[in-house]
């Protein structure tokens, strides 16, 4: 179905053909044609609650040590070539795809393994406290681990169960708490967030279940949105594309205000959503 989708079209896809890449990315193709992923995936399933957890904890491991800066690291010189930007990537893809194929074990696994990573993956550190407190440059890594949330996130508006522990995460995809270096000279995931601000809020149904920090993360990402637009159409001069953050933070908007489940229950923050939309025009 449509949840086992990308987020968005937008993901970077490498179009080069296959004499052209790497030696890494030849491996890469090699694995892929020799383990089947998707089995590897569902047989998590029936791990136990210890080897999930080891499972995801040496892929978080993985992503964590490429994360640092491997010119300085002594363990990579002593063990060969650090892992690959795209190797790191698809180690989060991995992570985000086991804990969607263990649902029935979502809860256990955000509280003692997910939640943690993401937060400290993504949440800004202010200066001195940390060696990469000036921010973080975006990588593909970073990209699928932003792609990942929101997959999760989505999954969990509709699950009442978890959306009050899961949708606060949406604070750490954006400035003031997002750690990410957003920089229009640079590829940014402003469409991303847009497209899964959207799929969150016309599940009006999950909305509606929501409570108060649930709602602050998912206006926050509104207030974010609404400021990143102004993309203009390449088919009709003078109107915004059909993928423009701020005209995805519009759609949203307007569907929450007059949707009837949500009557009543959209709480007065959105008054600062509107002024953040009008404001940047």
């Amino acid at each position: 179905g449509n949840e086992d989708m990308p987020v968005t079209g937008l993901e970077r896809i490498d179009s080069r053909q296959a004499e052209s890449l790497s030696p890494r990315g030849r491996v890469r193709n090699r694995l892929a044609n020799l383990v089947h992923f998707n089995g590897l995936i569902s047989e998590t399933r029936y791990l136990c609650d210890d080897g999930l957890s080891d499972t995801l904890n040496a892929l978080i491991d993985i992503i964590r040590d490429s994360s640092k800066n491997n010119n300085a690291n002594e363990e990579a010189a002593i063990s060969g070539l650090p892992i690959s930007p795209a190797s790191e990537a698809f180690a989060e893809i991995l992570l985000c795809e086991i804990v969607r194929k263990n649902r029935d074990r979502f809860a256990f696994i955000w509280q003692n393994i997910l939640s943690a990573h993401y937060n400290s993956r993504l949440t800004y550190r202010p200066e001195g406290s940390e060696p990469e407190s000036d921010g973080m440059i975006l990588t593909p890594g970073i990209e699928k681990c932003v792609s990942g949330i929101l997959k999760i996130c989505i999954w969990a508006s509709s699950r009442n169960v978890f959306a009050n522990e899961v949708l606060p995460t949406l604070e750490i995809l954006h400035p003031p708490l997002g750690a990410c270096v957003w920089s229009p000279l640079e590829l940014n995931l402003d469409k991303h967030l847009s497209e899964g601000l959207w799929r969150i809020c016309r599940n009006v149904d999950g909305l509606s279940q929501i409570d108060d920090k649930a709602w602050e993360g998912i206006l926050g990402l509104l207030d974010w949105c609404a400021s990143r637009g102004g993309i203009p159409s390449r088919d009709n001069l003078g109107s915004l594309a059909e993928d423009d953050p701020s005209l995805q933070a519009f759609r949203s908007l307007h569907l929450m205000l007059h949707a009837e489940e949500l009557k009543d229950i959209v709480p007065y923050g959105v008054v600062s959503s509107i002024r953040s939309l009008v404001e940047d025009g």
